[in-house]
């Protein structure tokens, strides 16, 4: 609890003095006492903070221990714990429970596209990171758009592409 207390306070005072995401990884690489797996959840929350600098890397998910990430939903991944904020992406548990809801609401978008599942719901988008606030409003013709979908641009559906998607309805 203290590693995480002075985490947090070095983090606050790089926010203050107007840091970069560079600087913040810098200060989290000489913090003693943390695990190879902790810094590489820092730097990803590093990143989500200050949303600047370089695009954490899939082998940074994979060294901190957080799963079901891959070269396909990585940068909707980030997209969408970028619209989080730092509080909420600052731990294993709290990411790897963003990206599980993510996947099972990809899963269930795709099943729903291949008349093999329920139709996806507001929320379910909510959980891969579809934020429109008309999105109620054009969800049947977003449904209509993905059932048209070939079935190799569905194993590639990830927020990315919803959002492409909605931005033609």
């Amino acid at each position: 609890m203290k590693k995480l207390l002075l985490i947090f306070t070095l983090l606050s005072l790089l926010a203050a003095c107007g840091s970069k995401e560079e600087f913040g990884n810098a200060l989290i690489d000489t913090i003693p006492g943390l695990s190879d797996e902790e810094r590489a959840v820092w730097r990803i929350a590093n990143y989500v903070k200050y949303n600047d600098g370089k695009v954490p890397p899939l082998s940074l998910f994979t060294k901190a221990g957080i799963i079901n990430v891959d070269e396909i939903n990585k940068d909707s991944i980030l997209k969408l714990i970028t619209q989080k904020d730092f509080d909420t992406v600052n731990s294993k548990a709290e990411l790897q429970i963003l990206i599980d809801n993510y996947n099972k609401a990809i899963k269930k978008v795709k099943a729903f596209a291949k008349e093999n599942g329920n139709v996806p719901t507001v929320e379910d988008y909510a959980d891969i990171g579809v934020k429109d606030a008309e999105l109620e409003s054009k969800i049947e013709t977003l449904h209509v758009k993905i059932k048209e979908l070939s079935s190799a641009e569905l194993e590639k559906i990830s927020l990315i592409e919803i959002l492409k998607i909605l931005d033609t309805i």
